[in-house]
């Protein structure tokens, strides 16, 4: 008896082991769960550290991992388009939706019926990406205040089903004329991508939480233009981080010299030790962890 108990710890620890070694791996490439075995593919634990490096992993996950929420919802944050591998009943459900289409507004056209119809879905998916219209439902691409949102765009205004004026794409010149910004529209903008644009935004848009959280998230290069408040702040940093591995590099000084930091940075994405300290540069956890 006391052998067979023997054995089973061995065997318990030589899957940790396993287990470990695998977290690796999906943290460096997410997509390469397509390639490991069945067991590791219906690991919860194992599937999330691939989505997280890569959304587009969630299709190589087992098919009730596909109707687990928290999956799908890390999934689709890290690309809405994920939304395609996602059970029915979750491209159905309203957080993961707008988790999606504020990631990526395209992902609107893997989204139920119902929800292609919903207002506040659809806004958000243009204010991200305003070709979404087309994904739209028909009845709110006659929707006055939805083709206002896309209005900027000619070449989605072609699926609006309103005839309404035509602008120019909003030019380089333009973006720095936004002094009197709503912080709605700070939100829609920042959410677009466009990180150069939050170093135009009023005093009070720029502290503000929110939109810097959304700047980061969109764009991980936005951490250059936040200001040292944010670059300090663990939560914007890892937000950007997990968008763009080199917005480490504008991480305040403490924070890449952090080691706690670090290691999560560069569980994240291994690419990440490249920017920090030389402190934790030479410290035998870090090192092991990007390897």
């Amino acid at each position: 008896m006391a052998q067979v108990h023997k054995a089973l710890q061995h065997a318990s620890a030589d899957r940790q082991i396993n287990k470990e070694m695998m977290f690796k791996r999906m943290r460096q490439n997410g997509l390469a769960l397509r390639g490991v075995a069945p067991e590791w593919r219906a690991d919860e634990e194992v599937v999330l550290e691939a989505v997280r490096q890569n959304g587009d992993a969630l299709e190589h996950a087992a098919q009730e991992l596909r109707a687990e929420k928290e999956v799908v919802l890390e999934a689709v944050r890290q690309n809405g388009r994920a939304l395609q591998h996602a059970a029915p009943e979750l491209r159905a459900n309203m957080e993961v939706v707008l988790a999606a289409v504020c990631q990526n507004g395209r992902a609107l056209q893997h989204a139920a019926q119902d929800l292609r119809a919903n207002k506040e879905v659809v806004l958000d998916a243009l204010r991200q990406n305003s070709r979404a219209l087309c994904f739209a439902a028909p009845e709110l691409q006659a929707d006055t205040e939805v083709v206002g949102v896309v209005r900027q765009n000619d070449c989605a205004l072609k699926h609006a089903a309103l005839e309404v004026p035509k602008a120019s794409f909003w030019r380089r010149s333009e973006r720095c004329d936004i002094s009197t910004i709503t912080k709605a529209e700070a939100l829609w903008r920042v959410r677009k991508g466009d990180c150069r644009c939050f170093g135009f935004l009023p005093a009070e848009l720029r502290a503000d939480n929110e939109v810097a959280l959304r700047a980061v998230r969109a764009n991980g290069k936005s951490l250059r233009f936040v200001g040292s408040r944010f670059q300090a702040d663990k939560k914007v940093v890892l937000e950007a981080v997990r968008q763009n591995v080199m917005a480490f590099q504008y991480a305040a000084p403490g924070l890449r010299a952090d080691k706690k930091l670090v290691l999560e940075a560069v569980r994240e994405n291994v690419m990440a030790f490249q920017y920090a300290a030389p402190g934790p540069r030479a410290d035998k956890e870090v090192v092991l962890a990007a390897v």
